[in-house]
């Protein structure tokens, strides 16, 4: 798992532990939870789930 997280890091692609969801600038509800989330200036934050979405 390390050498495959190693040879991820190095190939230059994202951190394969983080994920990055991309919702449209009108949802205001969480996807995972569906509580209404804080607009931001680069996009939307869940505070029940702490998750930020851009």
């Amino acid at each position: 798992m390390e050498a495959d997280l190693a040879a991820s890091v190095a190939s230059g692609r994202s951190d394969p532990w983080k994920s990055v969801v991309t919702v449209p600038v009108s949802q205001s509800d969480c996807p995972l939870c569906g509580e209404e989330m804080l607009e931001r200036e680069n996009g939307w934050h869940c505070l029940l789930c702490a998750v930020d979405y851009g």
